[in-house]
């Protein structure tokens, strides 16, 4: 299971990675792309406070300049890779407990807020191309099996 978590989050990275090339070549993004993809780096930050118990004053719908976002996504990647890192397979299955952004009260196994995480990436990262349709020609393409055919070694 780490491997698997390490290899999304890679993903994860790499895929973000061609957005923010695309956001960073614009003179003027709008709002909603940035705020869209400020969104999926804060949702990351969040839930990896949630899960380490560290708030890091993150808003869910804080917005971030065009030149900050390479860095804090990488930074926020960085974090979860490391994180995947150091903990054991059985770690995996742990359940968490945590409050939402509203300050109910939950409990979710370790390895379903990661598969939750990344599919929050991949959900909002289609709401960014419909954004991006109207102002670039140019849109990504990151699908997960591209990325496996273009980065990943098949053994």
């Amino acid at each position: 299971m780490k491997e698997y978590f390490k290899d999304i989050f890679e993903y994860e990275q790499w895929a973000n990675n061609e957005f923010i090339n695309i956001i960073e070549s614009m003179k003027s993004p709008p709002d909603s792309i940035l705020n869209l993809m400020s969104h999926i780096i804060n949702a990351r930050i969040i839930w990896l406070g949630r899960i380490k118990k560290i708030n890091f004053n993150t808003e869910v719908w804080q917005k971030y300049k065009k030149d900050d976002l390479r860095n804090i996504h990488s930074s926020s990647v960085n974090s979860v890779l490391k994180f995947i890192s150091e903990n054991t397979e059985e770690d995996f299955e742990k359940i968490i407990e945590y409050e939402n952004s509203k300050g109910e009260k939950f409990s979710s196994r370790l390895s379903d807020i990661l598969i939750h995480l990344s599919h929050h990436s991949a959900y909002h990262r289609g709401q960014l191309v419909i954004h991006l349709k109207s102002v670039n020609s140019v849109l990504p393409d990151t699908d997960y099996i591209l990325y496996v055919k273009n980065f990943k070694k098949i053994n």
